[in-house]
């Protein structure tokens, strides 16, 4: 058996799960356009939450949530395309 010899991008990998799950909870649904269209949605212009359970609460109380990411700051353009991301250092 075999065992992970690097967690060099875990973080950015995390990130990119949070806000994918994210994405589809605010899309109610889990189909790819529907996910891309709420990307900004979920990590722009909201309330802050750092990990999935919080920012579902703040979804109970806000219409409008802004995931902190643990890699870095990542920003979107209106279309759901990414302007800027964290990059790791090898």
């Amino acid at each position: 058996m075999t065992g992970i010899g690097s967690f060099q991008y875990a973080p950015e990998a995390y990130d990119a799960t949070i806000l994918a799950a994210l994405a589809a909870t605010l899309a109610r649904d889990d189909a790819g356009i529907r996910l891309q269209a709420q990307l900004r949605a979920a990590s722009v212009g909201g309330l802050k939450c750092t990990y999935y359970a919080e920012c579902l609460d703040v979804l109970v109380t806000a219409q409008a949530i802004d995931y902190a990411w643990l890699s870095g700051t990542l920003n979107y353009m209106a279309a759901g395309d990414p302007t800027s991301a964290p990059s790791g250092v090898c």
